[in-house]
């Protein structure tokens, strides 16, 4: 019989699909518009291969609801068909070190929020004007969180390790190294300093990239740490200000450290 209990402890979620939009002195006065269901910054990068000198002009998630979503091809039908924009033309600059016909020539800001909002109206409006997608028949990626249940306290040699942090940090010390035998519980055991001193942000730095799901399963499960957010590099590849929001979201009410 399959063990579901690691599963049971998971919040499952979906990565949500984003439009994006770039310029690149490269391709003057025309614009990028793609869509990717990886982090934004990730993709950018990847055009940046080819464009280096790249402007990001817009990112947004790519919802009408909780259930579906649209693809560049909206966003596309509409630049073309209602503002009547051109796309790049092979012929038009020969020699691109990369050619795509994504590019839209003189569209601005505006036409991309003009875009979003009549692609909106015309989903609840039930018009058939463009083609949406539902979340549970698409091949998008499940990302996963794992549930807030656990309580259990600190071990005598943990509690030991926090109570030692703690008359260090009130003694002025602020340079502390924690040494600790394997199977310690070094990521719960840090976390509970992290709240003793009231840290507001804690950077976790390893060379053992394995390490990233315990320290996930730390933060996000048991209720000690309810106050603090899990985000990893694709976390703030993904978002510009995922840092900023979720530090100003935080019920922690901790002061800046």
């Amino acid at each position: 019989m399959l063990d579901t209990g690691i599963l049971d402890k998971l919040i499952i979620g979906r990565v949500e699909p984003h439009i994006y939009a770039f310029s690149t002195r490269t391709v003057p006065n025309y614009m990028k518009v793609g869509d990717t269901y990886r982090p934004v910054e990730q993709r950018l990068n990847e055009w940046r291969r080819y464009f280096p000198n790249l402007e990001k002009q817009f990112a947004g998630v790519a919802k009408v609801d909780d259930d579906t979503y649209f693809r560049d091809f909206a966003i596309h039908r509409f630049l073309e068909n209602d503002l009547h924009k051109h796309r790049l033309k092979p012929s038009t600059f020969p020699n691109l070190p990369y050619y795509s016909n994504e590019f839209f020539e003189g569209v601005t800001h505006s036409d991309i929020h003009c875009a979003l909002s009549d692609i909106s109206d015309s989903f609840h409006n039930n018009l058939p004007k463009y083609q949406f997608y539902k979340f549970d028949k698409s091949r998008i990626p499940l990302t996963y969180q794992y549930r807030r249940t656990e309580t259990f306290e600190p071990r005598p040699n943990q509690q030991d390790t926090i109570d030692r942090f703690k008359e260090a940090v009130a003694a002025g010390r602020n340079n502390l190294l924690m040494y600790a035998v394997m199977r310690f519980g070094k990521s719960f055991t840090a976390m509970c300093c992290a709240v003793e001193m009231k840290a507001r942000l804690v950077v976790v730095v390893s060379a053992k990239a394995d390490v990233k799901q315990e320290w996930k399963k730390t933060v996000e499960s048991h209720f000690r740490f309810e106050d603090y957010v899990f985000l990893d590099s694709d976390s703030l590849l993904g978002s510009d200000t995922v840092l900023s929001d979720s530090l100003e979201k935080s019920n922690a009410g901790f002061p800046d450290t």
